[in-house]
């Protein structure tokens, strides 16, 4: 299912550049998210895959407000209709068209403004989230091409720590490796000042 939904949702997205990873980390420990679409905008949503249990998918959908849940069940009536906003970032998806449409309404929030249509895709922008993983997120990955190979299987998964490391080479490399340890901690923050600076030292010692 993950594999098949993860394409359709890419294919909602055309024509926005956008590119699908696996199993990004969520937090130090070996926890990982199933699918991250990040856009070239610096827009990006995670997706969580579920065949069964949607009590356990909420708790997942309930660690930040950029994840939806996908699950390949119908979801019970008290649940769809449950006031609980993270519930209503919970989908149903069993190969019906309405599943689809419904995901796509959420997704692609569309509004007229004149002269032209406008679009919202849901999700964060990693420039507005400043404390949050999304820098870490769009700079670390910004290198990756899309996957539908999970991180076990092809050997490429990352902990948050490596993916930080990852992020610190990309932004040097985008300003020609001319950043201190300050100036990279003021774009990807999320660590506390004394840890991003030991990072720094070593991503900076292991790429010398």
């Amino acid at each position: 299912m993950c594999e098949h939904v993860t394409t359709i949702i890419s294919g909602l997205l055309i024509p926005r550049y956008h590119r699908h990873i696996p199993e990004v980390p969520r937090a130090s420990q070996n926890d990982h998210a199933d699918m991250l679409f990040l856009m070239k905008t610096g827009k990006m949503f995670v997706v969580e895959y579920k065949l069964s249990n949607p009590k356990a998918l909420l708790r997942q959908v309930q660690r930040n407000d950029m994840t939806i849940g996908i699950i390949n069940q119908p979801i019970k009536k008290e649940y769809r209709e449950n006031r609980d906003f993270y519930w209503k970032r919970i989908f149903t998806y069993t190969g019906q068209d309405w599943e689809i449409e419904r995901i796509a309404e959420f997704l692609i929030y569309k509004y007229t403004s004149y002269p032209k249509d406008k679009f919202r895709i849901f999700g964060n922008d990693y420039k507005k989230c400043k404390l949050g993983i999304e820098a870490i997120y769009y700079w670390g990955y910004k290198e990756t091409d899309s996957s539908l190979i999970g991180g076990i299987k092809s050997g490429k998964r990352l902990s948050l720590y490596q993916l930080y490391i990852q992020a610190i080479w990309n932004l040097q490399k985008a300003y020609n490796w001319t950043l201190d340890s300050y100036l990279v901690h003021s774009v990807l923050v999320f660590y506390a000042a004394s840890t991003a600076k030991k990072h720094f030292k070593t991503a900076m010692d292991v790429k010398n």
